[in-house]
């Protein structure tokens, strides 16, 4: 009986985890990683979406505002909640509609609502860094 296989070792293609959607940028000293836009599963009207990423930096810094889209505008799900980016201790801005921790950023006044497998612009504005703009995926929730 033939048998088919895959590739082995340390380095082989199989086992590497590859995903083509993952954002990664800089805003002056701030790393910013893993940058998707969430749509909204809560069913209850207060957000369109969310918009998830991480922020890692070795200077404190302060997230001023972020925007979404062409005239999406982006709240804390929190309002008390500071984003601020502390040296070597990741910001991790995470999505309300799962269980977590972290804080969370509910996007609303988009035209329409965003569509897993697109892209759409997000910009993250800083304090001291300056700001920086990507093409963040939109992920369904599922994912």
């Amino acid at each position: 009986m033939p048998l088919a296989g895959c590739a082995a070792g340390r380095e082989d293609a199989t086992s590497q985890e590859s995903s083509p959607h993952i954002v990664n940028a800089q805003a002056g000293v701030v790393a910013v990683r893993n940058v998707v836009v969430w749509p909204s599963n809560s069913g209850n009207g207060t957000a369109q979406a969310y918009v998830t990423f991480t922020l890692v930096s070795p200077l404190t810094d302060t997230l001023t505002g972020v925007s979404v889209g062409n005239g999406g505008t982006v709240t804390p799900t929190d309002p008390s909640v500071q984003l601020v980016v502390k040296p070597h201790a990741p910001l991790i801005i995470s999505d309300p509609d799962t269980p977590t921790t972290n804080p969370g950023l509910a996007v609303n006044g988009l035209s329409k609502p965003p569509l897993a497998g697109t892209t759409i612009p997000v910009t993250l504005n800083f304090q001291n860094a300056g700001s920086v703009t990507v093409l963040a995926p939109v992920q369904d929730q599922t994912v």
